[in-house]
């Protein structure tokens, strides 16, 4: 289809995220919306999980954002994507910006071809695709989306850079420039201009025809759970849990509410990439509910053995029978 590029301001640019579980998306997207303060944003996210964490994660407004939960959005019935941009859209005046977070599951491709479809409705901008530096050549030898997501990026940032070497960081780029050779790098710290990527750049060709194939990739060696509980949680139990979590678990994300007087004032987004665990409090928002959600993913690990001891650390509400 021929498209007339005088209309190029009418379209609404799409920016496709993609990268493995814990690479850091959902931090980038927060960032990119709190220093881009004039552009209003619109947000479709995806986990891997039946419960929406993300939209609780993600730091703007509710009807700004559309979660799809229970799957990874490349498997998402086409259809069904255009259906929630077009109802996000209408929920707003007018929406700047379509920012798509896909799941650390998620080939980039199939997504992209939504868009691609619709060409004289949106323009896309690019896939960026975000890479843990530690964690790069072990997923991509046990997870072949790994390399999917980054042979077809327009952009490869390179995130959790102060946990690796020097060394080990040439070496995951000689890597990623063996996949896509020509993919620009760019290391992620707070230094970094990311307005430059956030400005609509033109008609976006994908980077091989091998992107028209069909589509096809299995979610069967992946575990997961989903933990939720309406009353609080015991902080020091929870801690003796996650200090004791099956090797098998390579990602975990949720949202906490504790037990304690002091903290239940506040929610507590837990962040699990391999080794590494933290915690950040953030404010309670007035309507927010109180519930605890967390999902685990990973592989060749006891779900129910998890969610048992998960549900010793929930402790009972006062008066609750």
């Amino acid at each position: 289809m021929n498209v007339d590029y005088a209309t190029l301001d009418t379209r609404l640019p799409v920016t496709i995220f993609t990268g493995f579980l814990g690479s850091g998306k959902s931090t980038l997207i927060n960032r990119i919306l709190r220093e881009n303060t004039g552009t209003r944003f619109g947000l479709i996210v995806n986990e891997f999980g039946d419960v929406p964490i993300e939209s609780r994660i993600i730091e703007t407004h509710d009807d700004e954002i559309i979660e799809f939960p229970n799957g990874c959005m490349c498997c998402v019935v086409k259809s069904d994507l255009m259906r929630a941009v077009r109802t996000l859209s209408s929920r707003r005046e007018k929406i700047d910006h379509l920012l798509v977070e896909a799941s650390g599951l998620s080939d980039p491709v199939p997504i992209a071809q939504v868009f691609l479809a619709h060409e004289t409705e949106y323009v896309l901008n690019g896939i960026f695709c975000l890479v843990d530096v530690g964690r790069f050549i072990d997923d991509c030898e046990v997870y072949g989306v790994a390399t999917s997501q980054v042979a077809y990026a327009d952009v490869v940032f390179l995130s959790k850079l102060a946990d690796t070497s020097e060394g080990y960081r040439r070496s995951v780029e000689r890597r990623i420039s063996d996949i896509a050779p020509s993919v620009p790098l760019v290391a992620l710290d707070s230094r970094v201009d990311l307005r430059p990527y956030v400005v609509p750049s033109g008609l976006h060709p994908l980077r091989s025809p091998a992107a028209a194939e069909a589509h096809e990739h299995s979610h069967d060696e992946v575990v997961s759970l989903v933990f939720s509980s309406s009353d609080p949680i015991d902080a020091s139990r929870l801690r003796d849990v996650l200090d004791e979590l099956p090797e098998g678990v390579i990602r975990a994300k949720g949202v906490l509410t504790f037990a304690d007087r002091t903290r239940s004032r506040y929610r507590h987004v837990l962040q699990i990439v391999g080794i590494r665990r933290e915690i950040e409090t953030r404010k309670k928002r007035r309507d927010e509910p109180a519930e605890s959600v967390i999902v685990f993913i990973g592989r060749d690990f006891d779900p129910d053995d998890l969610d048992e001891r998960l549900r010793r650390c929930i402790t009972v509400r006062r008066g609750a029978a």
